[in-house]
């Protein structure tokens, strides 16, 4: 007979519902990536007025911090109990992380509507120094690839590099 919240025997509650909330938070960090990606080449325009951002910039980007943020906290609070961390481990926690390194780097090139109809992007306005983003995507990566063999300090190691990357990704843009 299976167990329904046995980490490791039959159907799990639990692990749905961890892999169903990073596997939302992954497609609205993946759309802000793209979207990001898209803008830093040229293909979604700011617009020539000061302050106008391509359709839904503050909603996609707003909701990833909102994410990123969720999950910084939840991470060490995952990893200090051992049957929670093997529910909650699964391939969309390590695929959160990556959507939130490329959402760090993509943002960092794309273009800051602040300025428009000039093309200077976050990373141009010198606000974070280039060894920051390079901090909290190799902190992101870390996490990442942590999950499944060390899965307690992936967990841990969230705290720091989803908050970096909350902070860079706030305030480089909407924080102006």
């Amino acid at each position: 007979m299976a167990m329904v919240g046995h980490p490791y025997r039959g159907f799990n509650v639990g692990r749905l519902g961890f892999a169903l909330a990073y596997g939302v938070g992954f497609v609205f960090v993946s759309l802000a990536a793209i979207a990001e990606t898209l803008n830093a080449l040229n293909v979604l325009n700011n617009g020539s007025e000061p302050g106008a951002d391509y359709t839904l910039r503050t909603f996609l980007i707003v909701g990833s911090v909102l994410a990123c943020v969720s999950a910084a906290l939840c991470g060490p609070l995952i990893a200090l109990s051992k049957r929670v961390t093997g529910c909650a481990r699964s391939p969309a926690v390590a695929a959160f992380t990556l959507a939130a390194a490329a959402l760090v780097v993509s943002h960092f090139y794309a273009y800051d509507a602040y300025y428009a109809p000039s093309r200077i992007s976050f990373g141009d306005e010198h606000t974070f120094s280039t060894g920051f983003v390079v901090l909290a995507v190799g902190l992101d990566l870390a996490a990442s690839a942590l999950i499944y063999r060390h899965v307690r300090l992936g967990f841990a190691l969230q705290l720091p590099a989803l908050l970096l990357s909350a902070l860079f990704i706030f305030a480089a843009g909407v924080g102006h």
